[in-house]
C-alpha cells in the first residue's frame, strides 16, 4: 500500500518520474475468450541504486530489479498506481493524465 507523502516527498518523486520515468497502461490479452486485462505501471530506471531505493522508501510500495546494468523501480498494482498518481499529480504532468 502506498504511503501518504509529504509535499516535499511528492514533489521530489514526481519530478524524478517526470524526468526519468514513465506512467502508463497497456492492455494485455491474457485470458481465454478475449478478455482484456489492463496493466497499470509507474516505472523508473537508472544506474544509481540509491535513487531507486529512495523511490521505494518514499512510496512504500513497488518492486525493484536489476536488468542490463540498470536498476528499475515499478508499481503495477492498480490500487497503488492510482493512490500514487493522485499524490504526484501537482508535481508531475505524466501523473496528471490519470487523475
Amino acid at each position: 500500500m502506498v504511503r501518504q507523502l509529504t509535499n516535499v516527498e511528492a514533489a521530489w518523486l514526481g519530478a524524478f518520474i517526470e524526468a526519468d520515468g514513465c506512467i502508463n497502461f497497456y492492455d494485455c490479452d491474457k485470458y481465454p475468450g478475449g478478455h482484456i486485462h489492463r496493466q497499470w505501471s509507474i516505472r523508473v530506471g537508472v544506474k544509481d541504486i540509491e535513487m531507486i531505493s529512495t523511490c521505494l522508501r518514499l512510496a512504500g510500495a513497488g518492486n525493484v530489479h536489476l536488468s542490463r546494468g540498470m536498476w528499475f523501480w515499478a508499481i503495477q498494482r492498480k490500487r497503488d498506481f492510482f493512490a500514487l498518481t493522485k499524490q504526484l499529480a501537482p508535481y508531475c504532468v505524466k501523473a496528471q493524465k490519470f487523475v
